[in-house]
């Protein structure tokens, strides 16, 4: 079909490390760098297949679950993609060897559930899409997609394979063979075939956009067994390779369902346009919804120790106070960034609320960050009886305040 006549639309596909983004950016050609609104950078670029002219997105979103869905998110509201990739490296859990590839049909978000005596886990799950997983599933049977690689195979035998099954996704690396969290996945997910820390993100944000298509591509890095040994091998390149080549390979034979041209992204902001308040506010509530329920989990798990009678050690009380300056922070820089709240009551007034029940909680952990000091269920004559009541009041209204703010609809 002549250039004139192909036809057109839009992929946002996001990589969480470097190695993973320059084996995406290897296959697009004219490139260009692009800045959002809040200061993220993209880089533009075509992919020609033989019925698209595909205007490609690449972003690196960085590790962890939290900072996948917030790009994602952000990238979707930006651009509106037909079509949204996120293609990396993972470790293998079982029947894969190095440098084969898995597509993920569904991802397990491991780390949900109640923590008591024991971790019970209550599965979070996630789909990618039916069009893309069948259009996978095709070229998982050929062995076109080698000929996007700078490597050669004697045979369809010695090449790697391509599954399409369900991984796992969570925020902690398994590095160890005697890891608890490689023992949970062996226990509950045991037809993931990989494990990584990004997926559960992404399709957790892709999936309030219904009309998007959205797939995770990876290439096996290691396997835990000898994950330190082939770390040393740097092993990653020719994964992150292997799973590039396999997602343009499925990008080049997908066909965008009904609309012929895939929808069109909103276009860059021009370097002398500022943007206006209501666009900085709402990108940053955006990003602060989507990563408040890991801190309403964190709560959680505080309530949980207290009422299990585990308690506080002065070592937990440290982390804890941690990560609730890291909350703060975000919740000290939506107020400062985002002038247009000063209108919006409710996001005002949460806010502000935010500050002063986290403040408060962090001067109670304080007291018992001296070691001897331990936070318990009361008992009678105890002299820190007040101060427990008053850490679980703060939390239990902490912990309302941010699930209030989440059920909240958006301005």
């Amino acid at each position: 079909m002549p250039d004139g006549r192909l036809r057109s639309g839009c992929v946002v596909i996001l990589t969480a490390i470097p190695v993973e983004y320059q084996a995406v950016r290897a296959h697009l050609t004219d490139l260009r760098s692009e800045i959002s609104t809040v200061g993220t950078l993209y880089e533009r670029g075509r992919f020609k297949s033989h019925r698209y002219i595909w205007d490609v997105l690449i972003v690196e979103t960085g590790a962890g679950i939290v900072r996948a869905a917030t790009e994602t998110a952000r990238a979707i509201e930006r651009f509106n993609p037909a079509i949204m990739l996120f293609i990396g490296v993972a470790g293998g859990l079982r029947d894969v060897k190095l440098g084969d590839v898995v597509v993920a049909t569904k991802v397990y978000g491991y780390e949900s559930g109640r923590s008591e005596s024991t971790f019970h886990p209550r599965p979070e799950v996630y789909h990618s899409t039916h069009r893309l997983q069948e259009r996978a599933r095709g070229e998982a049977r050929s062995t076109d997609w080698h000929k996007r690689l700078e490597e050669t195979f004697p045979d369809s035998d010695s090449g790697p394979h391509v599954y399409v099954a369900p991984i796992a996704s969570g925020n902690q690396v398994v590095a160890a063979t005697d890891s608890p969290v490689l023992e949970l996945l062996r226990s509950y997910y045991g037809d993931a075939l990989a494990v990584e820390m990004e997926g559960y993100g992404f399709l957790d944000a892709a999936h309030f956009y219904p009309q998007i298509d959205a797939l995770i591509i990876r290439g096996i890095s290691d396997r835990i067994a000898d994950k330190g040994q082939v770390d040393a091998a740097h092993f990653q390149e020719v994964a992150a390779r292997r799973a590039s080549a396999f997602a343009f390979e499925v990008l080049a034979k997908f066909d965008l369902p009904g609309q012929q041209g895939g929808a069109q992204e909103r276009g860059p902001v021009l370097p002398n346009e500022g943007p206006s308040p209501e666009v900085i506010a709402e990108d940053l509530l955006l990003g602060f919804r989507i990563m408040l329920p890991q801190y309403t989990l964190k709560i959680g798990r505080i309530l949980g120790f207290l009422d299990e009678g585990r308690g506080l050690s002065p070592e937990r009380c440290k982390q804890i106070i941690t990560w609730l300056d890291t909350l703060d922070g975000h919740v000290q820089r939506l107020r400062r960034d985002a002038p247009m709240l000063q209108v919006l009551d409710f996001e005002r007034v949460m806010l502000v609320n935010f500050h002063d029940q986290i403040t408060a909680l962090k001067s109670e952990l304080r007291t018992f960050r001296r070691p001897g000091w331990f936070i318990k269920r009361p008992r009678p004559r105890r002299g820190d009886d007040a101060a427990y009541e008053r850490i679980r009041a703060h939390c239990e209204a902490l912990l309302a305040d941010l699930n209030q703010f989440i059920r909240e609809p958006e301005h």
